[in-house]
Parts: C-alpha cells; structure tokens; sequence
C-alpha cells in the first residue's frame, strides 16, 4: 500500500498541469450537483419542516362572523378531534410602516390567548395578552426592514410594538402575495377598547393521529349546517398548491444540473480518453520490469480516486454554500424552512 501511494504520488507530481485540469472539470460537475441537491432537498422537505415547528392545523375553515360559543358547540363534536382554535380575521386592513409605507392588504388576524396558533414565531416571541402588541409574518417583515422593537400602524388600532416574527406555512409570504398577515391579541383588544364577545370567523382543527380525515371532514360539513361562505382547506391540500410551485423551480434546477453534469461527465471521458493514449508507453514500462496487470490498475484507480475525491468534495461544499443563501430566501417567500447547516453538510458528504 505505501509502494502504491508513492508511486501514485509521483506519478501525479510528474504531470502536474493535466491533474490540474482535470480536477477542476471534477469540481465544477460537483459543484454543479451541490447547488441542485442543496435546492431540490430544501425545497421537498421545506414544507413538512415549516408545518411541524407551526403545528399546522389538519383543517382551516372559514365562514361568516359568528359567536365563538356557537362554533365552538359545532366543532367540539367532532370525530377524531385533538384540538381546536379560533380566530377573528379580517381583510383590507390598513398597515403602516417606516418610511412612509402603507399597504392597503393587510390581514388582521385576532387570536386567543393560550390557544395553538398554527404559525412559528422565528424571532423575538409571542403576544403575551396586551393590547399594544402585534406579530407579524416574515415576509412583511424582511420587505419593510422591520425588527422586533419596532412600531407598525395597524388600522383603526393605531402603533402597536412588533414582538414577535412569524411563520405561516399554509400561503406564501408577502410580497409573493399581495396580502401581509398580521397578528394581534383578543383579550388586548377587548381590554383596550371594550365591548361586547368579539365574533370569530376561522376555524382551527387538530386531528388526532391516526384518525381518518375524510370522516371528519364529513360531519364538519353536516355540523357547519347554515354557516354562509364555508370553505375549507386542509393541511394536504396547501401541502399540493406550494409543492407545485416548488416542483416547477426543482425540475428547471434539476434539469440544468443534469445537462451541466453530462456535459462535464462528456469532457472528462474524453479527457480520460486521451490520458489513457497518452500514458500507454508508461504501462508498458511498468509491465517490464515486472508488474502485474492487477497492480497497474490499482495504481492508476488509486491516482484518480487521489484526484476525484477531494475535487469532488470541494464542489459538492462550494455548491451547497453558493445555493444555501438564495435557497433560504426563496423558502422564505415561500412560508418554509431550510434544512440545518449540519444535515446539508451530511448529506453533500455522503452523495460524494
């Protein structure tokens, strides 16, 4: 084994320009192949990962303002139900942030304290029950350059303090949408400005595991029995809309690697070609003075695997760490989550 390493050494020392070049063909392949594992494993898992840390609820429904006790009675009779939450939202509210920025589609949400959310707060926390406290989704907040600490207007409510940043994985984020989701406290408001039970008009639903959504879906529908403009949407149908998206820029991705990758793996075959031709007097010297063929074709397979390994982990890295950055922001705009930086570096590192 030391024989065959010095030989192989000396062998590539002897030809320093063609080992050169061809392992950077070598690294620009990988790192070709980097920036297509790194985009298509972060945008197939992205979802399923940004739904988990969200606790996405199995069902969204969405019906005209009623009063919370007479939903509540309706749902809570449900098969299979694990848990449940209720919301107020309302659309075309008007949002006012620095620098003399208005938007005028902005949705409010309104939510209870102590309930399951159904969003991630990815910085800062919560709304903790006060009336002058908002969250506010992550895409409204990297378009407008908002922090927590910040002020934000909010309608007729007036400046609210941002406290939290929020992740929704069930709609793409503001600007991909035109609408921004922001996201205030029930009980806050009712302290702050009085009045009677605040109506809902979102339903959340949890299904147990294990338990058969269609079922539940089924008596929902029986149990919804005069509620107007129903609609529901469930976990696995938002899952198919943003895969979609997320398909059509993981084939185009895909696809150019996988010509960028021929075209490469055309280059170094003619490549190895030629060095074959080329190195054939020397194989016979080698032959001569006594080696077998099975010893040749160690040494030379242990000078490419020299060359081609740390070349094509030094691509496959460089690629991962050149797509890893627009990776995370698109799955930004898209309400997901990127892998770890550990587990990309595991799985570039076992692909090469």
């Amino acid at each position: 084994m030391t024989t065959t390493l010095g030989l192989a050494l000396a062998g590539l020392r002897a030809r320093r320009g063609r080992v050169l070049l061809g392992g950077f063909g070598i690294v620009a392949a990988s790192l070709t192949l980097g920036v297509a594992l790194t985009v298509a494993t972060g945008l197939s898992s992205g979802f399923d990962r940004a739904a988990r840390r969200a606790d996405l609820p199995t069902v969204t429904a969405r019906f005209r303002l009623r009063n919370p006790a007479e939903i509540d009675a309706r749902v809570r009779t449900l098969p299979g139900l694990e848990g449940r939450a209720y919301r107020t939202e309302f659309t075309g509210a008007r949002l006012f942030g620095p620098g003399r920025r208005v938007l005028d589609r902005g949705v409010l949400e309104i939510v209870s304290r102590g309930a399951r959310r159904g969003y991630a707060i990815v910085a800062g926390r919560d709304i903790a029950g006060a009336g002058n406290e908002v969250v506010i989704e992550r895409g409204l907040a990297d378009a407008w350059h908002l922090r927590v600490g910040d002020t934000l207007g909010v309608g007729r409510i007036g400046r609210l303090r941002v406290v939290g940043v929020a992740l929704a994985p069930d709609n793409v984020a503001y600007p991909l949408v035109s609408t921004a989701r922001v996201y205030v406290s029930r009980e806050g408001l009712q302290r702050r400005f009085g009045g009677d039970v605040l109506p809902v008009n979102v339903a959340l639903v949890w299904a147990s595991p294990g338990s058969r959504l269609d079922v539940l879906l089924a008596q929902a529908r029986v149990s919804a029995f005069g509620l107007r403009d129903l609609s529901f949407v469930t976990r696995a149908g938002v899952r198919v809309i943003l895969g979609q998206a997320a398909g059509i820029v993981t084939a185009l991705i895909a696809a150019f690697a996988l010509v960028a990758a021929a075209l490469a793996g055309v280059l170094l075959a003619a490549g190895a070609q030629s060095e074959v031709v080329r190195r054939t007097p020397a194989i016979g010297v080698q032959r001569t003075i006594g080696m077998s063929p099975g010893a040749v074709a160690r040494l030379h397979a242990f000078e490419a695997l020299l060359v081609a390994t740390p070349c094509a982990v030094a691509g496959l890295l460089a690629g991962g760490l050149l797509a890893r950055g627009p990776t995370t922001r698109l799955l930004g705009l898209l309400n997901e989550l990127a892998p770890g930086a550990g587990r990309q570096v595991v799985l570039l590192l076992v692909t090469a």
